[in-house]
């Protein structure tokens, strides 16, 4: 896999064939989806925002709390046109009515929240500590989200999903994907 094929939200990444290889290393895989490129991201959750368009809004460091991305430029097209059928209203009430599912989620949320806070280095950790930024990198949940049972982005949770197979709502997103309904709403869940 060369560095022409590792995509980041449509932008070429700096990966080299080590680095991947270093992520099979340490993941013991690399998420892929189709020709080896991987379906998604697991990104670093702080980022340099001096390139931000908004001038008021550049700095050296911002918090990042979504550290998994779908890379997938298809996926992202065919869990866009779920979104665009409004089926983040229709996994919440999925999700409303069962109260097991709705615990799984909080306990995804729970996991990530500390994977992302486990995976800063100590000294960005104290960067953070600094800037009171605790809560947006180690207390909220997938993608920033606060309130554990509320989806958000279907994006989002498939790319947790596709990762590292811990998230009820990327699961069901990925049954969605395949069935009919990427393409077209045959029926309510």
């Amino acid at each position: 896999m060369t560095s022409e094929e590792l995509v980041h939200e449509g932008l070429p990444c700096e990966a080299s064939a080590e680095e991947v290889a270093l992520v099979q290393e340490e993941l013991g895989y690399v998420s892929a989806f189709v020709d080896d490129r991987p379906a998604a991201l697991l990104l670093y959750p702080l980022r340099n925002a001096e390139d931000a368009y908004k001038k008021k809004q550049r700095a050296k460091v911002e918090p990042f709390p979504t550290i998994y991305w779908l890379a997938s430029t298809e996926l992202k097209a065919r869990v866009s046109t779920l979104e665009d059928q409004q089926y983040v209203l229709t996994l919440q009430h999925r999700l409303d009515a069962d109260e097991a599912a709705k615990e799984k989620m909080a306990q995804s949320h729970r996991e990530y929240a500390e994977q992302r806070w486990r995976m800063m280095t100590p000294h960005d950790r104290e960067l953070v500590k600094g800037r009171r930024w605790e809560f947006f990198l180690r207390d909220v949940g997938i993608a920033g989200i606060r309130e554990f049972t509320n989806v958000k982005c279907l994006h989002t949770h498939y790319a947790h999903y596709l990762a590292t197979g811990n998230n009820l709502v990327g699961e069901w997103v990925q049954e969605l994907l395949n069935s009919s309904a990427a393409t077209e709403r045959t029926e309510v869940l």
